[in-house]
């Protein structure tokens, strides 16, 4: 995907149907079933691996709940940060991308001789430019995935686990 391509899809990002997916961060909600009741701020709609949609609430104690789209809430106020909230995910985004870039410290992984692991490579009938090459598509991918949930606001969303980028 193009930059340009990336900033054409944050233009047409539909706030419309967002509103209709349900709670958004920064929304007033009440839960409305159920034993208990509770109302709080929405903090962050997220998604567990399974890929279940799932919505973190503060209310007004500091108390928090993590609830599922499928209960009973009414919202009570919408949020009017949504630029602000937009803002978040591309920063969140930006920090996942900098913890990967200091994942692999030198002190712990040391760079290998090149030229002795592209021989022990060419011995077993590899080359030291296809490992590079798989290991670079990992690494974009992964990239690709952070960037495309941060633009979508579906950070946490399940991805299969060979798209998963360096541990």
């Amino acid at each position: 995907m193009t930059l340009n391509e990336v900033l054409a899809a944050i233009e047409k990002r539909d706030f419309e149907q967002k509103l209709q997916e349900g709670p958004r961060r920064g929304d007033r909600i009440r839960k409305t079933d159920g034993d208990y009741s509770f109302e709080g701020e929405v903090m962050r709609v997220f998604r567990k691996r399974s890929g279940a949609r799932r919505i973190l609430v503060e209310n007004d104690d500091g108390l928090l709940l993590v609830m599922s789209h499928k209960q009973n809430i009414e919202v009570i106020k919408r949020a009017e940060r949504e630029d602000e909230y937009r803002l978040e995910d591309y920063e969140d985004a930006l920090y996942r991308l900098a913890s990967w870039a200091e994942a692999y410290p030198l002190d712990i992984f040391p760079e290998p001789d090149f030229r002795k692991a592209a021989k022990l490579l060419e011995a077993g009938g590899m080359t030291l430019d296809a490992i590079s090459a798989s290991n670079m598509r990992r690494v974009v991918k992964g990239i690709e995935r952070i960037v495309k949930e941060a633009i979508h606001g579906k950070a946490g969303a399940a991805v299969p686990e060979a798209d998963q980028g360096p541990a």
